[in-house]
């Protein structure tokens, strides 16, 4: 399945009324899921290091490699640089081992010793995404209903490494 297609799931389960189609759910909607999820984690685990970088600012080599922009052709680069990508991203390759999710306005860098912070945002960002959807239609109690879900999942995540 497809983020979005998640995302349009959880609208449904939210308001079985909705007549919300894919073509709703939009790149803005799945950033926000995205980046929600991420910051909530950062939130729930304070002592875990997840970093963020603006993605229109000043990046250095040292950045780039700390991102994992430099797993990116020049093309992708110049594109999350402009704040105008969305890309979870995991490389396991031995070397390469990155956890990252790029969305239009941060890039949140992950610890690689345990995949379990990268994976709650990764299951958690339906539910964000589905509170951006609410939003844009002005229905603040089921947007309310979904980032509630969201960070009930985060806080149950079973963090302990694999």
């Amino acid at each position: 399945m497809s983020v979005a297609s998640d995302i349009l799931s959880e609208i449904q389960a939210t308001d079985n009324s909705s007549t919300a189609t894919i073509d709703d759910i939009t790149d803005a909607m799945k950033s926000d899921g995205w980046e929600n999820a991420a910051e909530y984690v950062k939130t729930d685990n304070p002592t875990i290091l997840i970093t963020s970088k603006d993605p229109t600012t000043t990046w250095t080599s040292q950045d780039e490699e700390t991102y994992a922009l430099d797993h990116f052709t020049d093309g992708i680069r110049a594109i999350i640089k402009a704040g105008k990508a969305v890309i979870p991203y995991k490389s396991t390759l031995t070397d390469y081992t990155k956890y990252v999710i790029i969305t239009r306005n941060k890039v949140y860098n992950f610890p690689t010793n345990n995949v379990n912070y990268w994976n709650a945002v990764q299951g958690a960002v339906k539910y964000y995404g589905a509170s951006s959807y609410f939003a844009s239609i002005s229905e603040s109690t089921n947007a309310t209903t979904c980032t509630n879900s969201g960070n009930s999942f985060i806080n149950s995540y079973n963090y302990q490494a694999n």
